[in-house]
């Protein structure tokens, strides 16, 4: 079925890329991420942590057990939890350091050709 309008058809046009937007645009979203990667948590939220961990295991010696050594077991588990606590904030905190980082494996083997593609 044919239109009933019928007119000149506008001219074909070739729209253009820049063939560095891809490029561009990947390193701008890198530059994001990092930023983004940066820590997180406050100093004064540290502080909090810390001393509010201070504050607990005091406050676990006024709960008064007859056994000396059940208390003494009791504080340990509660330190030990808070030490695990805190030590796991810091070192999420961060992902491209410390003992679990993320490695650049991926970025090295993406970055080798683009950074010696023509330009």
């Amino acid at each position: 079925m044919k239109s009933s309008i019928s007119g000149p058809r506008p001219p074909l046009r070739r729209i253009y890329k820049p063939p560095c937007l891809p490029r561009s645009q990947f390193l701008d979203d890198r530059r994001s991420r990092l930023t983004y990667l940066r820590p997180r948590i406050p100093g004064i939220l540290w502080g909090v942590l810390i001393f509010g961990g201070a504050i607990l295991l005091a406050l676990t010696f006024l709960i008064g057990l007859e056994s000396r050594l059940v208390q003494l077991i009791m504080t340990g588990a509660l330190a030990a939890m808070i030490a695990i606590s805190i030590v796991t904030i810091f070192d999420l905190e961060s992902p491209l350091e410390g003992a679990n980082h993320v490695n650049p494996t991926a970025w090295e083997i993406f970055a080798g050709p683009v950074t010696n593609a023509p330009r």
